[in-house]
């Protein structure tokens, strides 16, 4: 292994577009939090250890970004999860100053390259989360027609709602320009001592975008300053072609 320039979870085709667009890769990196119990919900957000802990080992590489982020959760048991986040540490070889922030990118390397070529740069993935509890009306299982419940429906989208909500006040604090691929996932269980007692945990993710500014001499050096507003309906600005 002392041989090995770097390691990458980046595939074939990936690999050639961050060398393309002047991204070296470093190391594989990864975040993990394990734990628990989900019998009672979620009462803080795991998702923003594990995306830290994945940023401070590309830093300890010297890396300036993390690339093709993967999110995965993983039952340990009945009542414990892990919590894993995986991707490839990457340095740009083109001068491009990131600052002291490693920025964090789930997109896949081509989706990337399509949003540094429209003038955007990832900045960080954004997550939240949420544990709720409701009770079971005793009617799963018991009836052969189609109904809803109403319930679990009401919980599902509320939780769903805050997630998104947590997600677009963390976007605006940390001066995202956009969120983009915004998703969510879901994991259902039962109170172990109450069960007509279900409990829904929710988790959201998205990622967060800066918009950029590309001198016109050097197209491939990124500028990471923030682009001036421009407002559509100002007639006296004059396009340079």
């Amino acid at each position: 292994m002392d041989n090995v320039a770097f390691t990458s979870m980046l595939s074939v085709d990936g690999a050639a577009c961050a060398r393309y667009h002047r991204m070296q890769p470093v190391a594989d990196v990864m975040g993990v939090w394990v734990g628990g119990p989900t019998r009672y919900g979620l009462t803080e957000n795991p998702w923003d250890t594990v995306i830290f802990r994945l940023a401070e080992e590309a830093r300890g590489h010297g890396a300036q970004a993390v690339m093709a982020v993967r999110l995965e959760t993983r039952p340990v048991d009945a009542e414990y999860l892990e919590y894993l986040a995986f991707g490839t540490a990457v340095r740009f070889t083109d001068g491009t100053d990131t600052g002291k922030q490693v920025r964090t990118s789930m997109l896949p390397m081509d989706q990337t390259v399509s949003l540094l070529e429209a003038g955007f740069m990832p900045t960080q993935v954004l997550s939240a989360s949420v544990g709720q509890r409701f009770w079971n009306t005793g009617l799963v299982g018991l009836s052969t027609r189609n109904f809803e419940l109403t319930e679990a429906t009401r919980a599902y989208t509320s939780g769903r709602r805050y997630v998104r909500d947590r997600i677009h006040n963390e976007a605006a604090r940390r001066g995202c320009s956009g969120v983009l691929d915004m998703r969510f996932e879901t994991y259902v269980g039962v109170d172990p001592y109450r069960d007509s007692v279900f409990i829904v945990n929710t988790w959201g993710f998205a990622q967060g975008i800066d918009q950029l500014v590309r001198p016109r001499d050097t197209p491939r050096t990124i500028d990471l300053r923030p682009r001036p507003a421009v407002s559509l309906g100002d007639d006296n600005r004059k396009d340079s072609l």
